[in-house]
């Protein structure tokens, strides 16, 4: 095995700096986008993403045109993070990044068309069943596959052939990251080693895993750091590298037996570079930490590619379904912060997730054994997903750091429905769109709308922040901006308070901070009207028009899908027969016998799979999309 060299100083200080500088382009608002996972959901995730790319091009356009009604700041997307669907979004960012295509609901704009009409419950039916090494998934997914193939191939026009878009995107960093993660399921070997006689670790296996890539941004700002050998490299002019965006792309969409897992091949470089901050003691800073894995349980793979890992991967959102921490760490570095203070702030990250709802906590009897499998898998996946740090920054109602894009559906007379139940995509854990097109078509106009609304009057920076400074004029001043009054907020402290006749002088030597951490700042500005100015202000013909909003897609009956699910549970049912007959050997040698019934066994079977199994996994079926579509209001209950 050619592993890798053990990090120097000057290589930790280079490509992991604790606070990352801030970019050389002067009145720049930086931020990153973290794409939460989706599932069929996705396609309100590309709605606000091309509405936010249309912005930014026109924007661009007008300043190279030097028309009077675009403000002179820069705004600078450097990293994209995501999840399952999100990552797949950013893929397609990537991707289109470096050549023209029409916004909006239409044919030819790749966000559209790969998720409005890329795949439908019929492909995901299909009789074919793709595979002879047996039950790999519930659902077909060679669409999938060939959608994937579409986008790493495709291109569309040059840019600034159009009117409406910049000759080049300046508001891109160069390179432009994606991080993608994944389910390892293989896993990657540490040990943490101790002081003792045994001189023996304790030995730990990692499955959060990430991929990431760089793309070189003709005309982009330089990044910091700039691509590091852990990132694939990509381009517009080779095309190999784009491969790897595939797999990834595969791997961290491949939700948990619904879609078969994925293998993914990385360098040794990919884990050798896993650095962490390790906290000072009070005087030193921060230390940087190389995290290199036991290299000889990696290297037992039988088959592994040139200098590489070959691990087998589910869904990205299995452990980390919205990223922050990584968009942050790209931003801030490993150990910093980006500024809150909306006076000051230069850095954020911008949140897209369709799924912001509070997950289910139903469960308050103990159950037995077959019923509490499932709420325990959801545990141990929403524990993986539990980051601390980012409940307590949220809590900050004047934090400039971080925004969110969620679904907010607006109805007439009526107020506005947010969350899961927005989406017509929102039902049956996000699978609901893969049902009906219009489903998906609604939320991708949801979505567009939604990024309307946001960087109209929510991803804003108060008017005294230095990137406006000389480079707004009096009337874009009044034109664009709004003013607000901040509200007073109550903070959620940190700890219990402990009244102060209870503070001592050994407390206080104790616990330096325990008197400070509880004191009652007023605020200022609190009720105070504050002048907002949005950080990408939209240019003609998108202000003061908002993406038009498709009717809520409510069926009149239900749909007959009882041939479709009959033919695909045909299919398991002869891909489960084929795996059970098959002979195979374990990893020394001895041949392990088919547990599949013999010859009597298998017509007995049979007759019973035709006659009573089949039916009742088909009526399951489609009870639970009927359950989907009537929770989600897609289908009046006593509907046919």
């Amino acid at each position: 095995m050619n592993k890798p060299d053990p990090l120097t100083v000057k290589q930790l200080r280079r490509w992991f700096p604790l606070r990352r500088r801030a970019l050389k382009q002067d009145k720049t608002y930086e931020f990153a986008l973290t794409l939460g996972g989706t599932v069929s959901a996705g396609a309100y995730t590309a709605g606000v993403l091309d509405f936010l790319f249309e912005a930014l091009d026109l924007w661009q356009r007008a300043k190279d045109d030097n028309k009077d009604y675009a403000p002179r700041h820069n705004v600078v997307l450097s990293a994209m993070a995501g999840a399952s669907g999100g990552a797949i979004n950013g893929a397609i960012s990537l991707r289109t990044s470096g050549w023209v295509y029409p916004h909006g609901p239409v044919k030819n704009n790749p966000f559209y068309d790969l998720w409005v009409d890329g795949v439908g419950i019929s492909s995901l039916m299909s009789i074919a069943d793709g595979t002879d090494d047996g039950l790999r998934s519930v659902f077909y997914t060679k669409a999938f596959e060939t959608l994937a193939d579409t986008l790493i191939a495709w291109k569309g026009a040059s840019l600034g052939d159009d009117p409406a878009s910049p000759k080049q995107r300046s508001y891109l960093a160069d390179p432009l990251r994606l991080i993608t993660t994944v389910g390892n399921v293989t896993g990657i070997p540490y040990e943490i080693r101790f002081r003792g006689a045994t001189k023996l670790g304790h030995e730990l296996v990692a499955h959060a895993d990430v991929v990431r890539f760089t793309l070189t941004i003709p005309g982009g700002v330089p990044n910091i750091p700039r691509a590091r050998p852990d990132e694939r490299a990509l381009s517009f002019s080779e095309g190999d590298s784009w491969q790897y965006v595939k797999a990834a792309a595969l791997a961290t969409s491949a939700f948990p037996i619904a879609f078969p897992a994925r293998q993914v091949d990385q360098t040794f470089y990919s884990y050798a570079y896993h650095v962490v901050a390790v906290p000072g003691d009070g005087v030193d800073p921060p230390e940087r930490a190389q995290l290199l894995p036991c290299w000889e349980l990696m290297s037992a793979d039988s088959d592994p590619p040139a200098d590489g890992y070959r691990t087998v991967n589910v869904d990205g959102g299995t452990f980390n379904n919205e990223p922050l921490d990584h968009a942050r760490v790209a931003l801030a570095g490993l150990a910093g912060h980006n500024i809150r203070d909306g006076s000051k702030a230069d850095r954020g990250v911008v949140l897209v997730d369709p799924f912001t709802d509070l997950e289910s906590r139903d469960l308050f009897n103990a159950p037995g054994l077959l019923k509490m499998f499932g709420p325990m898998l959801s545990a141990l996946i929403n524990q993986g997903r539990y980051k601390p740090e980012d409940i307590a920054l949220a809590k900050k109602y004047d934090s400039y750091s971080r925004f969110l894009v969620a679904p907010n559906r607006p109805i007439k007379d009526g107020p506005d429905i947010n969350g899961k139940a927005a989406l017509a995509t929102g039902g049956m854990g996000g699978f609901l769109g893969f049902f009906n097109r219009a489903f998906l078509d609604h939320d991708f106009r949801l979505g567009r709308l939604n990024a309307y609304e946001f960087l109209t009057s929510e991803f804003v920076l108060p008017d005294t922040n230095p990137i406006f400074t000389g480079t707004w004029t009096e009337t874009q001043v009044a034109d664009y901006g709004h003013v607000e009054t901040k509200p007073k907020m109550v903070e959620i402290p940190a700890s219990a308070p402990e009244p102060e006749d209870d503070l001592t002088e050994d407390d206080a030597e104790e616990c330096p901070d325990i008197a400070s951490a509880h004191e009652a700042v007023p605020d200022p500005d609190a009720d105070k009207p504050i002048r907002y100015l949005p950080i990408i202000p939209l240019m003609p013909p998108l202000r003061g028009n908002p993406p038009e909003l498709a009717a809520w897609p409510k069926l009149k009956a239900m749909p007959d899908f009882k041939d479709v699910i009959t033919s695909r549970l045909d299919i398991l049912y002869q891909q489960l027969k084929r795996e059970g007959q098959k002979q195979d050997k374990d990893k020394d040698g001895n041949v392990i016998k088919p547990w599949w019934p013999g010859m009597v066994g298998d017509l007995a079977l049979g007759v019973a799979w035709r006659t009573v199994l089949r039916p009742i996994f088909r009526d399951l079926f489609m009870k639970n999309i009927r359950k989907g579509l009537v929770d989600q209001g897609l289908l009046a209950k006593d509907a046919p």
